[in-house]
């Protein structure tokens, strides 16, 4: 039963991985610099302010969107090469 289970979790984390990378990264690249200064939970407070709301707001809708837009063309491609066989 467990392995029924888990094939949604990894799909759901490595879509949740898509969003939070490239807004850390990003975040982190932008602001590094101004934070740098901060004592570390001051720092991870800060970039965290700016990265949750990114990543619930943008970034995750985003990669949901793109990833069930590759999904579609995936399987209209799939159906086109199933018909000319």
């Amino acid at each position: 039963m467990w392995r029924t289970e888990l094939a949604p979790r990894l799909k759901r984390t490595a879509l949740v991985w898509l969003a939070v990378y490239p807004t850390v990264l990003t975040v982190l690249s932008v602001l590094g610099p101004y934070l740098r200064q901060w004592p570390l939970p001051l720092r991870v407070l800060g970039s965290t302010l700016v990265i949750v709301p990114i990543v619930v707001n943008i970034s995750a809708p985003l990669v949901e969107a793109l990833v069930s837009e590759l999904r579609r063309y995936w399987l209209r491609h799939r159906q086109r090469s199933a018909g000319h066989e």
